[in-house]
């Protein structure tokens, strides 16, 4: 087997690629795996959807995806996402206090709940104050929630940055660019639904456009342990 993923990625479960088999069948295959393997998180192993730079760049539109899918355990998922497990926390910390301060909410309104505080967390305050700070100027640059991105249909790296929530905007719940050329994308979930292939290659997709110097995009759920 010859594995279908780029190169200098944590070692884990790879997308295969057989005699016979394209890459572009086993990348037609990978959703179907990364939701199997979602379904099978635990403290010890978590899902990621992983995008190589070569999928986005000019001219590769209708070349075969190549993709990775794996389950890492936490520590190499830290490896590449060094503030994966702060995500993680905050949003355990999120979730409690959501719950602890109101029992009455409907799913969507503590999952709203758990968003809004993760981001508050995430992007800071206003100096001097505890007015949360804008998505569009958080604390740090490179590590930022509700970050939004300009829909591949219009998005150009010559654009200006996309502004929050505006129209052809893609909002990415917390972003983590870890300047050795990877980004990850930490998707918040507090319900059963779990991370559409759609959204994530719309996420990678997007995301690129503002960061074109990055080789790779891994993108994983974060849910609530406690």
């Amino acid at each position: 087997m010859q594995q279908a993923f780029f190169p200098a990625a944590a070692p884990a479960i790879g997308v295969g690629v057989g005699e016979g088999v394209s890459v572009g069948a086993v990348a037609a295959a990978a959703p179907a795996l990364y939701a199997w393997l979602s379904s099978q998180n635990d403290r010890g192993r978590t899902a990621v959807y992983s995008f190589s730079k070569t999928e986005f760049e000019p001219g590769t539109k209708d070349t075969p995806k190549i993709v990775r899918v794996d389950r890492l355990t936490e520590e190499e998922l830290r490896h590449a996402c060094p503030r994966y497990q702060e995500v993680q926390e905050i949003t355990d910390e999120a979730a409690a206090d959501a719950r602890s301060d109101r029992n009455d909410r409907s799913p969507q309104g503590f999952g709203t709940e758990v968003h809004t505080q993760v981001a508050r967390q995430v992007n800071g305050t206003e100096p001097g104050t505890d007015r949360p700070r804008s998505p569009d100027d958080p604390r740090d640059p490179d590590f930022r929630a509700e970050f939004s991105a300009h829909k591949k249909a219009v998005a150009d790296v010559n654009n200006p940055p996309a502004r929050y929530a505006r129209r052809n905007t893609v909002r990415v719940d917390v972003l983590e660019n870890v300047k050795d050329g990877t980004v990850c994308v930490y998707d918040i979930k507090t319900g059963e639904r779990t991370l559409l292939p759609v959204r994530m290659e719309e996420i990678a997709r997007s995301v690129y456009r503002h960061y074109p110097n990055a080789r790779r995009f891994i993108v994983t759920e974060v849910r609530p342990k406690l």
